[in-house]
């Protein structure tokens, strides 16, 4: 039987370190955690591409 319900997706997007960085384009991905914050599973849903500040 497939679970459904709410489900709620939280994310965190560091600042860009130039010192350790040199790609803009980083992947996405999405992580479902255990109770104790152990990996359960994890899927790359997409990219996030920094852009240069004015």
């Amino acid at each position: 039987m497939a679970r459904t319900g709410t489900w709620e997706l939280e994310a965190i997007v560091p600042a860009l370190d130039d010192h350790h960085q040199q790609n803009t384009v980083l992947p996405i991905t999405a992580q479902a955690l255990t109770d104790t914050n152990g990996l359960l599973d994890a899927v790359t849903v997409g990219s996030y591409t920094y852009w240069a500040g004015e």
